[in-house]
């Protein structure tokens, strides 16, 4: 909240370890245990995200001087959709 400096920084280096090869993964939960991939997990942290987003959204739009893109915190399937229905 107050060191975005830091937090960007953070963020900076987390992006630049993204680009990596797929490969097969292991997630394990409770005594449950799934095949998954790299690039699957990268995209549900994606996605993820833009739920946190979503509610970072709700929380912002109460302050009148903070403007967000319309498009932060919405999924691209419903920007896609919103799109469609617009023309």
């Amino acid at each position: 909240e107050t060191e975005t400096d830091y937090a960007i920084t953070c963020i900076e280096a987390i992006q630049s370890h993204l680009d990596k090869e797929n490969k097969t993964l292991i997630l394990a939960q409770f005594d449950i245990e799934i095949e998954t991939n790299y690039y699957r997990e990268l995209v549900y942290n994606l996605e993820h995200c833009i739920h946190h987003q979503a509610l970072i959204k709700v929380a912002v739009l109460s302050f009148e001087d903070i403007y967000l893109c319309p498009s932060f915190g919405v999924a691209p399937s419903t920007l896609a959709y919103r799109k469609q229905v617009q023309h």
